[in-house]
């Protein structure tokens, strides 16, 4: 699928060279910040850091599972994805959610040490990196 057309479905983008350009819909901006590439199939957000592709973006924005959201996107084009087996279907949704709550918090802290590690009370971890090379 066209990952201007979806993506802007949710967002007004407006063509930038080879890029397309809006408001980001996970933070509050006045100037657009969030940028869709064609040729990547991604997107990139360089106000809040959002980053991924048409799949985790809806992820983000409509707060569903993986695959949920492939099936919706499977039918728009016609493509039937079978359900698996009700059983297995709630353990299987038991690993997944737990799986991506530790990928969440994984993804947070991530990004909390690396704004630190470059603001101004990382200096001495900069440093001491600097001096390992």
């Amino acid at each position: 699928m066209d990952v201007v057309a979806v993506i802007g479905r949710h967002v007004e983008l407006k063509r930038a060279g080879r890029t397309w350009k809006g408001n980001c819909p996970f933070h509050g901006e006045r100037t657009p910040s969030f940028h869709v590439y064609t040729e990547d199939k991604h997107y990139k957000c360089y106000g809040c850091g959002e980053y991924g592709n048409v799949f985790t973006f809806l992820q983000k924005l409509q707060g569903k599972e993986f695959p949920a959201v492939v099936r919706e996107l499977a039918a728009e084009v016609g493509i039937e994805i079978p359900e698996a087996d009700a059983q297995e279907s709630a353990e299987a949704q038991r690993r997944r959610k737990e799986r991506n709550e530790l990928h969440a918090a994984n993804d947070a802290a991530a990004r909390y040490w690396a704004a630190r590690l470059q603001s101004r009370f990382g200096e001495a971890a900069r440093r001491y990196l600097a001096s390992r090379g």
